[in-house]
């Protein structure tokens, strides 16, 4: 986020923002970022955002402006501050995909506050307390909880395929094969 203003996004199709656990403290979205990436959805680009105390920040703790962006860019606002889970089960694009990120059983860090999100858009992924945890919307994906702290490289490979293939009709994914290098995946020749 910090090269945000020396990026044209224009040049871009989709945006991933993976915020991690930012939250009030660290500004998940600062005013300027927000504008910047108003106007690229405006423009047709298309995001891709992840984290955990995201709505915490814009929803329930955020101006009327982080509020508005919150709901208009990120199709969501904040049901719950925490999920009381490290589970979710992907449904509808993601149907069959479980997304685990149990710290205990190996996820990269601890997600101590998955946001729930209440959203009119469609959900995508449920956490197993019943709450939303991932939905598709106008702008792209918004996810919960932070998408890197998803244990399972194979299903992680999943769910970023199935929603590039979604959110971005001319891509073509490349074929991989699971190795035993530190990237888990590497592509085919």
């Amino acid at each position: 986020d910090e090269a945000l203003d020396a990026i044209d996004l224009s040049a871009y199709a989709l945006v991933v923002w993976i915020a991690g656990e930012e939250s009030t403290f660290d500004s998940t979205f600062t005013a300027s970022e927000q504008r910047s990436l108003r106007n690229y959805i405006t423009n047709g680009g298309t995001l891709w955002v992840s984290g955990s105390e995201i709505f915490w920040d814009l929803d329930q703790q955020g101006s009327a402006d982080d509020k508005s962006f919150a709901k208009e860019v990120l199709g969501s606002s904040l049901a719950s501050d925490d999920a009381g889970t490290y589970f979710a089960q992907g449904e509808g694009l993601l149907a069959g995909i479980t997304l685990d990120f149990d710290f205990a059983s190996g996820a990269i860090y601890d997600v101590e506050w998955p946001d729930v999100l209440e959203s009119e858009n469609t959900p995508i992924a449920r956490y197993s307390t019943g709450g939303v945890a991932a939905i598709i919307h106008e702008n792209g994906v918004t996810f919960g909880f932070p998408f890197e702290t998803i244990i399972d490289l194979n299903e992680r490979a999943q769910i970023a395929e199935r929603l590039l293939i979604y959110l971005l009709p001319e891509y073509e994914p490349p074929e991989i094969t699971d190795t035993a290098d530190d990237t888990g995946f590497e592509r085919k020749s």
